[in-house]
């Protein structure tokens, strides 16, 4: 038993409640009943990590199924009324075994039928999540043959007692006050509810379960044991048979990574050792977590027909999400003497080739390349590194060096050979000095902007340049309204982050402040990670007005996802104009992406088209005769308005060019590489990232977030691009 899972977000919601809500009369006020933080980075994601393993809490309980191996697992959540039962309304899933499927339903029913003997009404399941996305935190035990189950029970965010009124409350299209096949017992209407209600809720539920538990342990470890049997199986008679990850990939320390985030979900790995595949990965999938392997390394299918929308990201195929070339065998090629089980985790340590005293990195988008900057930085103050802004050739190098590589000039053998091994960037020697068109990288001062309304997207961006070694300053609504930006910042990144301009700009309402989050003696666990003495207000419009002039004064803006669509509504930039596309869900996915400006330093290392992540969110445009600021667009056909025109010209005389002979139309790459798109014919051809002049600055504003959940690691280096070439993005 874990009481509590996150004990610093626990620390902090109780100091919240006797801070700010225990003097609360009314639920349903329009107050914060949260503090701004949990954990360090994550909020509510703190459930979503499941795929990354990367927060403390996710390892914990990673490390806890490990040692204990659980038939069951159960978690325990806060939301919905009165207590929900976990099954989901489907899709489920594709790669779970159907046995799970069946013990859900089971234990769910039991739980009901439990609740209902003792008098408790309220209790439902089916009608809320779907059981799709494995990355939850409790489907460590799903995805390695057990059984994840989580409750939602009703709370109040803290110990006070209030009427709730449940009349508004529906899912899956019913009303919680009715009487459904999956809810024999519903709540009434008004309910007077307190934490002790709760508690008394998760406590019934949870003994109904261990009382399942204990008296159908021998059936419910006999079925973990035939879900094992099942993926071996499966890995021997269905394909594929196993994936390949060949030794050669544009970038190997992501292959090396990807590895690794195999082996944190337990998934054997073996090496070839020898012959011409040597250094190759192979997963072979007759092995008890066979399934896990395929959701994790396949395409996903989520159904345009699914009745219910998803209730998280429907894709997540590590190959695309970290730029890796996984490979799908039927059966093995391999002579299994030659492969060697991985016993430890994957290690790519770059190499200097050749002769000279400067060094060559041919660049493709390699993710460490911006934190081998920075650390050459410490090490050296008198090396540089240059960019060069076409294609290259130098005498003495066998290859081209493509536009975005970069050329090292005073480093020592030893640090160059540190620098390969530490960041596994493959660097060559040379004699030669590139004359082609270049310039010196000056590495930025950076901010990274968070609101005090939804801090979670910061987190993961801070979380992420963290993990990359990468300096930063963390700033809020403060710093915006005492101005002074362009003197103590090059680029301000703002992630995505909630709602729309007028609660980027008002914050939390002011009717509610002052809110301190400072750390006191009575408040010990606030005032961390960030501090304020007032949470309300926002940066208001001299703080929008100080942002306007830093960036028209020479700074770079980096905005994602929807802080994007904040900024053009917000007037940073006229440019900009919102797009509503009809009809269009696009959920969570990966997608074609092209390129209309390859020579845009924020493109440097991609090829043409390339797979980039996606969910919904807020769509761009601009006026046709702007169309040079949009960098890349979605799908890889043009917009309608830019098709080339072949009739008849008023004032020109006709000329007939049309050929005569008929040509196959071109096919055109698929738009959906993962996942699902409803509708995608109306965001084909529009931005993903633009490149907007702001006076002398530059507002790079991206449509999709490529800092989501430190999981879409391949579209990170546009960030990082923008970051090598801050002072150089008005190159075509």
């Amino acid at each position: 038993m874990n009481p509590v899972a996150e004990p610093d977000g626990r620390d902090k919601q109780v100091d919240w409640y006797y801070r700010y809500s225990k003097a609360r009369t009314d639920f349903d006020d329009g107050y914060r009943y949260s503090p701004p933080y949990w954990g360090k980075y994550v909020f509510h994601d703190n459930n979503r990590d499941g795929i990354q393993v990367s927060q403390a809490i996710t390892k914990a309980i990673f490390n806890s199924y490990y040692e204990w191996h659980p038939t069951v697992m159960l978690d325990l959540h806060e939301s919905v009324p009165l207590i929900y039962m976990s099954t989901g309304t489907g899709p489920y899933n594709e790669t779970i075994d159907p046995i799970t499927v069946g013990e859900w339903q089971v234990m769910a029913n039991n739980d009901i039928t439990t609740l209902a003997a003792q008098g408790l009404p309220g209790a439902f399941t089916w009608a809320f999540y779907d059981g799709w996305y494995p990355g939850y935190g409790i489907w460590v035990a799903n995805n390695h043959n057990s059984i994840g189950r989580f409750y939602e029970t009703f709370g109040n965010a803290g110990g006070n007692t209030y009427l709730r009124d449940l009349s508004n409350f529906k899912y899956a299209g019913d009303a919680v006050t009715s009487r459904e096949w999956y809810r024999p017992d519903p709540a009434t209407q008004l309910v007077n509810w307190s934490s002790r209600n709760n508690i008394n809720y998760m406590e019934a539920g949870v003994l109904a379960s261990l009382t399942y538990s204990a008296n159908n342990a021998k059936l419910l470890l006999q079925n973990f044991y035939q879900k094992g049997l099942n993926n071996i199986r499966k890995g021997k008679e269905e394909k594929p048979g196993a994936f390949v990850i060949p030794a050669s990939q544009h970038d190997p320390v992501m292959a090396a990574y990807l590895i690794n985030q195999l082996r944190k979900q337990g998934i054997e790995i073996h090496k070839v050792d020898t012959g011409k595949a040597k250094n190759d990965y192979v997963i072979l999938l007759d092995q008890p977590y066979r399934n896990l392997a395929v959701t994790l390394l396949s395409k996903q299918n989520f159904s345009k027909d699914a009745k219910f929308p998803p209730y998280d990201d429907i894709a997540w195929t590590m190959g695309y999400l970290y730029g890796v070339d996984v490979q799908a065998e039927d059966s093995i090629h391999y002579e299994k003497s030659n492969l060697k089980l991985l016993n430890e985790d994957a290690v790519y340590k770059g190499k200097v080739t050749g002769n000279g005293s400067n060094y060559a990195l041919n660049y493709k988008a390699q993710l460490n390349l911006l934190s081998a900057l920075y650390w050459l930085k410490t090490q050296n103050k008198n090396a540089t590194a240059s960019i060069l802004e076409d294609k290259s050739v130098l005498k003495d190098l066998k290859d081209t060096l493509a536009a975005g590589s970069v050329l090292f000039k005073g480093l020592s053998a030893g640090e160059a050979e540190k620098l390969a091994s530490q960041f596994g960037l493959d660097l060559q020697a040379t004699a030669g000095n590139a004359t082609l068109p270049q310039h010196n990288i000056n590495l930025p001062r950076v901010a990274i902007y968070h609101t005090w309304y939804n801090t979670q997207d910061a987190g993961w961006a801070r979380y992420t340049f963290e993990q990359q070694g990468i300096p930063y300053t963390s700033i809020q609504k403060d710093d915006l309204k005492q101005g002074g930006l362009g003197k103590r910042f090059d680029v301000i990144l703002i992630p995505n982050t909630g709602g729309n301009a007028g609660d980027f700009i008002n914050e939390i309402d002011k009717k509610f402040g002052p809110m301190p989050y400072t750390k006191t003696e009575a408040y010990p666990s606030h005032g961390y990670p960030d501090a304020t003495n007032d949470m309300t207000g926002g940066p208001g419009f001299q703080g929008m007005e100080n942002l306007k002039q830093y960036v028209e004064g020479g700074g770079v803006i980096i905005s994602l996802d929807n802080a994007s669509a904040i900024l053009a509504e917000a007037g940073i930039t006229n440019d900009l104009d919102s797009y509503e596309a009809p009809g269009l869900f696009h959920p969570g996915s990966v997608v074609q992406v092209k390129s209309r400006q390859s020579g845009s330093p924020v493109l440097y290392g991609y090829p043409e088209v390339f797979p980039i992540f996606k969910g919904n969110g807020p769509l761009l445009q601009v006026k046709k005769y702007n169309r040079d600021e949009m960098l890349l667009q979605y799908g890889s056909k043009g917009l309608k308005d830019e098709e080339k025109y072949t009739g008849r010209i008023l004032g020109i005389p006709f000329v007939d060019t049309a050929k005569t002979i008929k040509e196959e139309p071109k096919k055109e790459a698929p738009y959906v590489l993962s996942g699902m798109v409803r509708n995608e014919q109306t965001i084909i051809g529009h931005g993903s990232i633009f490149n907007v002049p702001v006076g002398q600055g530059r507002l790079i504003a991206f449509t999709f977030d490529p800092l989501h959940r430190y999981l879409n690691l391949h579209d990170t280096p546009l960030v990082w691009n923008t970051l090598i070439n801050w002072n150089h993005l008005d190159k075509k």
